[in-house]
């Protein structure tokens, strides 16, 4: 098939994804008006593909209801509206079920999954799912690590009843003593539900920083080669001076608030703390991603810490397009799927190893 065939069809499908939008609202709002029945009936023997097409138009519809109310699809619903809005502003006719469509693939690209199948260490070592996990001696004291391969989710209760939620491909070791409760967190991100200790501190290391719990809960992550740390509930205690290179000399401990989230990049001369959407940076506790107005690069990247089938932008323009909404982490087929409903300018091509983003026209 040529270029310019798979371009016309593509087209035709979305023709056919509008038409079946326009009739599942129609007949949603007409009930059982015998007339519109008629005509529907005779829109669907034009083409097999209007019967399925109206089933998914319908089941979408039906999966919206049930989140409609969800902060993250009442953010992605905004944006399909305004994106509607802006395009009747430069002359392009859309249908609102057109709009509809677009939104509705989009939310029901939402997949929840939670993985807590045993996994490998960074080393090979078995790491069994619970507290009995991979443990080691060093220097008698028996270290208990945990690991996650890319795509999974770990979550684990520790020894003092701690809950530690380890995001994809990360890893940390518990180094408990009866003088404190360290975690150090060797790579990518994890979150925090401490209990409640008045004897021992709960102190995570990550990178040479402490941060210490003062009754809280917590995201610690060294995605991008920085620290970050957000704070959901309580306080915490981040030391930017504890022992790493390159930190600075008399900078003491700075305290941050629930909502706050402090942040420390190589390249930056200080760290920034800044209040922030605690729901939306945990959000991959609950296996979602949420995007808010954000580059489709930076979606693309962040997809892409799920999945060992990357997703690849071929055309540098599509990286600065904008989207918001909730995408199921480690779903990079769906999310493709959702942008080719979104962006009629994308078209996804897959293979097994990538999905490659390229221009559609």
């Amino acid at each position: 098939m040529t270029d310019k065939s798979q371009t016309a069809a593509r087209r035709s499908d979305a023709a056919v994804a509008e038409a079946a939008a326009f009739w599942s609202e129609r007949l949603r709002e007409a009930g059982a008006d015998p007339q519109l029945r008629v005509a529907c009936d005779a829109w669907l023997g034009e083409d097999p593909r209007h019967g399925r097409a109206l089933a998914r138009a319908d089941a979408a519809w039906a999966t919206a209801r049930m989140i409609a109310e969800e902060p993250e699809a009442l953010s992605l619903r905004n944006e399909v509206l305004a994106r509607a809005a802006a395009g009747r502003k430069r002359g392009r006719y859309l249908l609102p079920a057109a709009a509809a469509a677009s939104l509705l693939i989009a939310v029901t690209a939402v997949v929840l999954q939670t993985t807590h199948a045993p996994m490998k260490g960074p080393s090979g070592n078995a790491v069994a799912a619970g507290p009995a996990a991979f443990t080691q001696s060093a220097g008698g004291e028996p270290r208990t690590q945990y690991a996650t391969a890319v795509g999974e989710r770990f979550t684990a209760t520790l020894p003092d009843d701690t809950v530690m939620t380890l995001n994809t491909a990360s890893h940390a070791r518990i180094d408990y003593s009866d003088a404190a409760r360290r975690v150090v967190l060797l790579s990518g991100q994890a979150y925090f539900d401490v209990a409640h200790e008045t004897d021992r501190p709960f102190i995570v290391e990550a990178q040479g920083r402490e941060i210490v719990a003062l009754g809280t809960a917590f995201d610690v992550s060294l995605v991008g080669g920085g620290v970050t740390v957000t704070l959901v509930e309580g306080r915490v205690a981040v030391d930017p001076d504890a022992a790493a290179p390159g930190s600075a000399e008399g900078v003491g401990a700075v305290e941050i608030v629930a909502g706050q989230q402090w942040t420390e990049r190589p390249q930056a001369d200080a760290p920034e703390v800044r209040t922030v959407d605690t729901r939306r940076m945990t959000a991959w506790t609950q296996g979602n991603i949420v995007l808010e107005n954000d580059t489709l690069a930076h979606a693309v990247a962040e997809m892409n810490r799920y999945s060992m089938r990357p997703i690849v932008i071929a055309d540098p323009a599509l990286a600065e397009l904008r989207i918001s909404g909730v995408f199921g982490a480690g779903q990079p087929g769906a999310f493709a799927e959702a942008l080719a409903g979104y962006f009629p300018e994308i078209e996804p091509q897959e293979t097994a190893s990538e999905i490659t983003l390229t221009r559609a026209f």
